[in-house]
C-alpha cells in the first residue's frame, strides 16, 4: 500500500492521491500514517479540544527529515557510478515534487476531515470542525449524513439552523449545488428529508436541481431519486418531484441494462404502477440472461409479492435458476420456495434442487419462521419429500415445549394434507392438545379444521371428535357464507365416518341422520371441472349419462362421487334407476370413479392428498367399489378410443380383485 502511494505522488496525480487516502483510511487507520508519510506529511491525530499548529492539522517534514523517513534519494545525490544527473536537472525535479507536494497537502486534510466525521459523536464537535476548517463541496454528502445521525439525539433542528456554524454549511451547499454530482445531491437531499419533514430553503435549492437534472440523469439516479422521494411525501413539492420522476422514468425504462437497477426499480413500485411494472417486467425477460443467481431468486420473488403471473418471464427465470447453483442464504431459499408456492411453480427439478439443500440446512435452522414457512409451503405445494420432512420434525419435536397453538395447528393442518404418517407425532399429541384446545371458544371453525387434520392422520380421539359432534357446535355453521357453510358440513360428515370405522368404539355424540340433506351440493360440484370432464366424457360413450351414470354424487360420509353406475360381472354398465334403491343383486356391482386430478394428489412423492386418502379409507364400508383415476395414468391417453379401454380394463380389474 505504501508503494503505490508513493507512486502516486512520483506521478504528480494528487487527485489519485485523494482518492486514494479516502479509501485507506476506511481500510485501516495506521495507514493513514504510511499514506501521508510517503508525500512528506503528517497529520496530527490529537483530538478537537487541542489547539491547533495550523488551519489544516498538516505539516512538511523537512527535506532531510523526508529522506530519512522515507528512504527516498533524489537521483542527483545518488552514490551510482553511472549516474549523468547534473544539478539543473535536480532542482527542477524537486520543484516538481514540492508542487506535487502542495497539493497532496489539501488531499491529506480533507482525509483528516473525513476521518474526524467518522469518529465524532456530538454535534458540537462536528459543527466545531466546521467552524476550525473550510468544507469543500466533495466533503457536504459526508458531512449532512454524519449530521443526521446525530441530530435527532442531541439537538432540534430548528435550533440547528440558527447556528453560524451550519449557516457557513447552508452557504456553501446553496452557493455550490450546481457542482454536486447527482450522486452527492441526493445523498444531501436524502439526509436533509430526514433531518426535516418541512421544505427549508435549502432542501427546495436541492430539489430545483434535481428537478432540472431529471433528463440529465442516469436511469439508477433516476431510480434513487424514485426511492428517496417515495419514503418522504411530507410536502406538496416532494409529492411533484415524486410524480415528475416517475413520469421520467416510464419513458427512458428502456435505458434499464442494469438488473441491480431494475431489481430496485420493482421493489420501489406499488400497486398503483401497475403499467409501469409490466414495462420492467418486459425488460426482466431481456436481462434475465445477464442475472446472477440472488437476483433471478429476487425477480421471482418479487413477482410473488405481486401475485403477478408473468408466464414467459417465470419460465426463463426458473429455466436459469435450474443451470446455477443455489448459493443463497437460508432466509433468500425459503423466500424462494414461497415464491414457487405463490405463484404455483411446481418445476421438479428446482424444487428437488431446494429440498436436497434444505435438507441439510433445516437442522441447524434458528428460526422457527423460517421452519414454518417451509412447512407450509410445502403444504401448499403439495410438496412430499420425505427427507426435508423428516428434519422437520424432528427440529419441531425438539422444540415442542416452546411452540403456540398458531404455529401447532399449522404443523397438523400441514402434515395431513401431505399425509405425513411419522410414528412419533402420536408420541407428542398429548404435550400439542391443551394448546390446540384455545382455537376451541375462539376459532370454532379453526378448530374444526383441526379435528378433521387429526382425523385424516388417524390421530382423533373420542373426546376431540364430540367436541365438534354435538347439536351446539352445529350452531356456529350459521351464518358463514354458502361455500364455507357446506365445506363445514362436509367436514363433519367426514368426522363421523372416522369415528365409526377408525375407532374401536366411540359413546359420542353424532350429527343427525338428516343432516347431510341441508348440505348444498351445488358449491362443491366436481364433475364440470378439469379431469373429471374427460372422465365423464370417455365414460358416457359406453355407458351414457343419467340412464346408466350418476354425476356428482354425494354419499352419506360426506365424500362426493365423480361418477357411479352398476355393472353386471362382466362390467357391462346396468340401467341406474333399476338398481339404486334396491336390495344389491347377486351379481351386481356398484362402481365409483373418483377422479384424482393434479390439485388431489402430492408431488414428488406421488399419491392422493389427505382427503382422497381418507375418503379411499371409508368407502370401502359403503359397499362401492372404488376406482381412483390419478391424472398420471389417465392423462397419458390422448384418444378416446384408448380413454374407454382404460376405463373398461379398471372397471374389469376392480370387480375381479373385489
Amino acid at each position: 500500500m505504501f508503494q503505490l502511494f508513493s507512486m502516486l505522488t512520483m506521478w504528480r496525480q494528487p487527485s489519485a492521491i485523494q482518492a486514494y487516502a479516502r479509501t485507506a483510511y476506511q481500510c485501516h487507520r495506521q495507514q493513514i500514517s504510511d499514506v501521508c508519510k510517503a508525500g512528506g506529511l503528517l497529520v496530527h491525530p490529537f483530538p478537537p479540544e487541542f489547539p491547533m499548529v495550523d488551519n489544516t492539522g498538516v505539516h512538511r517534514y523537512t527535506t532531510q527529515a523526508f529522506k530519512s523517513k522515507t528512504g527516498f534519494r533524489p537521483a542527483a545525490h545518488s552514490n551510482t557510478a553511472n549516474s549523468n544527473v547534473n544539478h539543473n536537472s535536480y532542482q527542477s525535479g524537486h520543484q516538481s515534487y514540492n508542487n506535487t507536494n502542495r497539493k497532496t497537502k489539501q488531499a491529506a486534510a480533507n482525509l483528516y476531515l473525513y476521518g474526524k466525521f467518522n469518529e465524532t459523536d456530538n454535534i458540537e464537535l462536528l459543527l466545531d470542525q466546521v467552524h476550525l476548517r473550510s468544507l469543500t463541496v466533495q466533503d457536504l454528502p459526508q458531512f449532512l449524513s454524519k449530521m443526521n445521525n446525530l441530530l435527532h439525539h442531541q439537538i432540534d433542528l430548528d435550533v440547528l439552523l440558527k447556528d453560524d456554524r451550519f449557516d457557513k454549511v447552508s452557504s456553501t451547499l446553496h452557493n455550490n449545488v450546481r457542482a454536486l454530482s447527482p450522486s452527492s445531491l441526493l445523498q444531501c437531499l436524502e439526509a436533509l428529508f430526514q433531518m426535516s419533514n418541512k421544505d427549508i430553503y435549502l432542501i427546495e435549492s436541492l430539489e430545483k436541481q434535481v428537478q432540472w437534472l431529471l433528463w440529465k440523469m442516469s436511469i439508477g439516479s433516476l431510480i434513487r431519486t424514485l426511492a428517496i422521494h417515495k419514503q418522504h411525501q411530507e410536502t406538496p413539492l416532494r409529492k411533484k418531484l415524486l410524480s415528475e420522476t416517475l413520469g421520467v422514468i416510464e419513458k427512458r425504462w428502456v435505458e434499464l441494462s442494469c438488473p441491480k437497477d431494475l431489481i430496485t426499480l420493482m421493489y420501489i413500485l406499488d400497486d398503483n404502477s401497475d403499467h409501469l411494472f409490466s414495462k420492467v417486467e418486459t425488460r426482466a425477460f431481456d436481462l434475465v440472461e445477464k442475472m446472477e443467481v440472488k437476483e433471478l431468486y429476487r425477480v421471482t420473488y418479487l413477482l410473488s409479492r405481486r401475485k403477478h403471473r408473468n408466464t414467459p418471464l417465470i419460465r426463463a427465470l426458473i429455466y436459469h435458476l435450474n443451470k446455477s447453483c443455489l448459493k443463497l442464504s437460508n432466509m433468500h431459499l425459503v423466500n424462494l420456495l414461497y415464491a414457487c408456492c405463490s405463484l404455483k411453480i411446481y418445476d421438479n427439478h428446482l424444487l428437488n434442487k431446494m429440498s436436497n439443500t434444505l435438507e441439510k440446512k433445516v437442522p441447524h435452522l434458528e428460526s422457527n419462521v423460517l421452519l414454518f414457512s417451509i412447512l407450509t409451503s410445502f403444504s401448499k405445494l403439495r410438496w412430499h419429500h420425505t427427507p426435508v420432512l423428516d428434519a422437520v420434525f424432528n427440529k419441531i419435536f425438539a422444540i415442542q415445549d416452546h411452540l403456540g397453538p398458531k404455529e401447532i395447528s399449522q404443523i397438523v393442518i400441514s402434515f395431513s394434507h401431505l399425509v405425513y404418517d411419522n410414528k412419533d407425532m402420536a408420541a407428542i399429541l398429548p404435550n400439542f392438545m391443551p394448546r390446540l384446545h384455545t382455537f376451541r371458544e375462539h376459532d370454532p371453525m379453526q378448530w374444526l379444521e383441526i379435528v378433521w387434520c387429526l382425523a385424516v392422520l388417524r390421530l382423533c380421539d373420542q373426546e376431540t371428535a364430540a367436541t365438534v359432534l354435538n347439536s351446539h357446535f352445529l350452531h356456529h355453521l350459521d351464518g358463514l357464507d354458502p361455500f364455507r357453510k357446506t365445506l363445514g358440513q362436509l367436514r363433519l360428515l367426514n368426522i363421523a365416518a372416522a369415528v365409526q370405522h377408525d375407532l374401536i368404539s366411540y359413546n359420542g355424540p353424532l350429527i343427525p341422520h338428516d343432516f347431510i340433506d341441508k348440505v348444498h351440493l351445488k358449491a362443491l360440484s366436481r364433475s364440470q371441472h378439469g379431469l373429471a370432464v374427460s372422465v365423464t366424457t370417455a365414460l358416457s360413450n359406453f355407458a351414457p349419462l343419467n340412464k346408466f351414470v350418476r354425476t356428482d354424487v354425494i354419499t352419506p360420509y360426506g365424500y362426493i362421487l365423480d361418477a357411479v353406475l352398476f355393472v353386471d360381472k362382466k362390467g357391462e354398465p346396468l340401467v341406474y334407476d333399476e338398481h339404486y334403491g334396491h336390495e344389491p343383486k347377486p351379481g351386481v356391482n356398484r362402481i365409483a370413479f373418483k377422479v384424482l386430478d393434479f390439485p388431489d394428489m402430492t408431488l414428488c412423492t406421488v399419491k392422493p392428498t389427505g382427503l382422497h386418502t381418507m375418503a379411499a379409507r371409508h368407502l370401502i364400508h359403503l359397499d362401492y367399489i372404488l376406482i381412483q383415476v390419478p391424472y398420471t395414468e389417465f392423462s397419458d391417453r390422448l384418444t378416446t378410443v384408448k380413454k374407454m379401454q382404460y376405463l373398461q380394463r379398471r372397471i374389469r380389474s376392480a370387480i375381479a380383485s373385489s
